[in-house]
């Protein structure tokens, strides 16, 4: 796997990740590269979902947007399908030196904090967002912060 450039899709029974779209880093702009990959489970078409991989240890990644943002197509919704894909996004993660990333959501999405719980993320808080955050000016006041420990745990 190139994971730097074109990683293969990610598979595990029932779920592959395909990655869709690779955005470079924007250094003036602050952001770092994007990885969206599509979603997709046997016998259906067309992506079930999304998720992106958001390396960068800026701030505002880090306490408020997270470095993974997930969605699922409604009718698939239940089946595990965003923490199956946070899962499977760790070996990428790690391969580019991570020990643990941060995943946010609001505070009222019980479903995405079951799936980042489910995926053996720990709630390290909620976080104020600060007025001028992208995030405050479209209505959101706080974010809860998950923290998803990546290391391999040796068996010595």
């Amino acid at each position: 796997m190139d994971a730097m450039n074109k990683p293969e899709p990610m598979r595990e029974a029932g779920l592959e990740l395909r990655l869709m779209r690779r955005t470079p880093a924007q250094p003036r702009g602050g952001h770092g590269s994007v990885y969206r990959f599509a979603m997709f489970v046997p016998d259906h078409p067309r992506s079930v979902g999304l998720i992106e991989w958001r390396p960068g240890d800026q701030d505002s990644i880090q306490l408020y947007a997270g470095q993974i943002g997930y969605g699922v197509s409604e009718e698939f919704r239940g089946r595990r399908l965003a923490g199956r894909s946070l899962r499977l996004l760790m070996p990428l993660a790690r391969h580019h030196d991570y020990e643990r990333i941060w995943i946010t959501c609001k505070v009222d999405n019980l479903a995405s904090r079951r799936s980042c719980e489910w995926a053996g993320a720990v709630l390290d808080g909620i976080v104020d967002l600060p007025p001028d955050h992208s995030l405050y000016l479209r209505g959101d006041r706080q974010m809860c912060r998950y923290r998803l420990e990546l290391r391999v745990e040796s068996s010595l």
